[in-house]
């Protein structure tokens, strides 16, 4: 398929409706311009490396604020499934949202993510989104990677953009990789994910599968 328009010509055959993004391309730092920034390293997302991460490095350490903005091809309208692989520690939250905005910075969607919320109330006025994959039970409770998902209606094609925010987590915050497909059925934890096509954030520079 080849996505015309405003934006000049992207061959997207090379990439389909099933594509990786590597979080980390986010890069460190926040956008959010009520929080110090890079100046506070303990408000801002950082780039870590790990052997168990997609590309050998995730996207984390966020105590508030909101990452910077990964721009991710939607091909045509329609609903598409958006799996997020991130750190899971069980007996905590990571409690971090995914942003999407279209190409006019308008928001889109927002969805909680392995999520507790702050209030203290008998039943949280924000509750999850989305329950991550349990840590099989007699495992140590220490981050490890797990799959969630989440399903976002795009009304037209576009050069979308997608971001993470976080808020008082009581669990390690570290997002590793997205996979956006139009296939509702499609599942990573079914399939060899990491062989995906990636745009690595850059929907212009079409990665071929390893």
């Amino acid at each position: 398929m080849i996505l015309t328009g405003m934006y000049g010509l992207t061959t997207f055959a090379a990439l389909g409706t099933t594509y990786r993004v590597e979080a980390e391309s986010a890069g460190e730092g926040t956008s959010d311009p009520h929080l110090p920034g890079d100046a506070a390293p303990t408000l801002t997302w950082k780039i870590e490396k790990s052997p168990d991460a997609s590309g050998g490095a995730f996207i984390g350490d966020a105590l508030r604020g909101e990452s910077h903005e990964i721009p991710i091809q939607i091909p045509k309208a329609g609903t598409y499934r958006v799996w997020i692989r991130h750190l899971k520690t069980e007996g905590k939250f990571s409690s971090f949202s995914i942003i999407f905005r279209d190409d006019i910075d308008e928001a889109i969607d927002a969805k909680h993510i392995d999520w507790k919320s702050p209030l203290h109330t008998s039943k949280p006025y924000l509750d999850a989104d989305i329950t991550a994959t349990p840590i099989p039970a007699g495992v140590a409770p220490k981050p490890a990677f797990a799959w969630s998902s989440v399903e976002v209606t795009f009304e037209r094609p576009m050069i979308a953009n997608v971001a993470f925010g976080g808020i008082w987590a009581s669990g390690k915050v570290g997002i590793d990789a997205l996979v956006i497909t139009n296939d509702l059925s499609y599942d990573p934890e079914k399939s060899d994910w990491q062989k995906l096509p990636t745009t690595d954030g850059d929907v212009q520079k079409l990665s071929p599968p390893p």
